[in-house]
């Protein structure tokens, strides 16, 4: 079961005004296949992360035989802000998959 992810909720949850967002959609065929939505933000003194520059895959969807290739594009979008660590809370059993593959924990 999952709610509405349409293009109107998805701009009224993130709106593609606030610069804290940064969504991006994936396509192969003319067809979307998966988007992302990630965090680039740089923490100052913060108690769990110092002064590193943290990347958060904050959301994201994706039919399945694509899941990999979105989390694969979010790390490599990831390494050319220059971020320092990246976070993610996803549970999906695909996503966990495709997560474990680029290396994390």
């Amino acid at each position: 079961m999952i709610g509405l992810r349409d293009r109107t909720v998805l701009d009224c949850t993130y709106p593609p005004r606030d610069p804290r967002y940064l969504c991006y959609q994936m396509s192969a065929d003319g067809q979307t296949v998966g988007w992302i939505v990630l965090l680039n933000t740089e923490m100052k003194g913060s108690s769990y992360f110092g002064d590193l520059r943290v990347g958060t895959l904050l959301d994201g969807l994706a039919l399945p035989r694509y899941v990999p290739v979105v989390v694969r594009t979010a790390l490599g979008i990831f390494r050319s802000l220059g971020v320092d660590l990246v976070v993610c809370n996803h549970t999906h059993q695909l996503w966990l998959s495709a997560l474990r593959q680029v290396g994390f924990l």
